[in-house]
């Protein structure tokens, strides 16, 4: 029962919050720097000096996507409008921004590989939006499937992927989208956006609790 209305408050508070976000990420990135690259905008939202350093991370992934898997490439250019970096909170599918966001910590992780197959992995979920599905618990071990064989479909294209796609292996039998990750991710969130400290520490207490 508790688990059931903090679902219906978080969706109630996600309706008023995210339109607003969305406003304030879309203000920001007007002055935030940004760059073109294969008909996507590349943009650096986290008020740093990793704007360079983010421009050729993913151009070279966009690259190598470009070069091994044309027709899986042009899908992503369909599917997202751009590639946003954050200063923290993961990385997601930003509907409102139509985007691939990344944060900082998990960029400099990657490899170039790794990081072309993020970006079809979220543009994925960018197509399964399309359709009018949304990421409800329900869905969420199918949609994610059908988004890690989206990188298991790139991954086959590259050379010497026989690591990527052992690694994909094991992801597919893996859970990582359980409700105790989703909402750290969250906080972490929060936190990088200037959330001030109570706040983040209240919404812990309401939601962190809630299976």
């Amino acid at each position: 029962m508790r688990s059931h209305l903090i679902m219906l408050i978080r969706t109630a508070l996600g309706s008023v919050v995210s339109p607003i976000r969305t406003a304030g990420l879309h203000a920001l990135r007007l002055s935030a720097p940004r760059r073109r690259v294969d008909g996507l905008e590349l943009v650096d939202l986290t008020a740093s000096d990793a704007a360079d350093y983010f421009f050729a991370r993913v151009t070279d992934a966009l690259a190598l996507m470009r070069q091994q898997a044309p027709i899986a490439f042009g899908g992503i250019q369909r599917r997202l409008k751009r590639i946003a970096l954050l200063a923290g909170g993961g990385e997601f599918y930003h509907r409102g921004l139509q985007a691939y966001v990344v944060d900082l910590p998990t960029l400099r992780k990657r490899s170039i590989p790794e990081l072309a197959l993020a970006i079809a992995h979220e543009a994925a979920h960018a197509r399964i939006e399309r359709f009018g599905i949304r990421y409800h618990p329900s869905r969420r071990a199918r949609i994610e499937q059908i988004c890690v064989r989206a990188e298991r479909a790139l991954a086959e294209k590259l050379p010497d992927n026989h690591v990527i796609l052992a690694r994909i292996a094991e992801k597919l039998s893996t859970q990582w989208w359980t409700e105790d990750s989703l909402h750290r991710r969250r906080l972490d969130q929060l936190s990088a956006h200037g959330t001030p400290a109570w706040l983040v520490r209240l919404y812990d207490r309401w939601f962190g609790h809630s299976m």
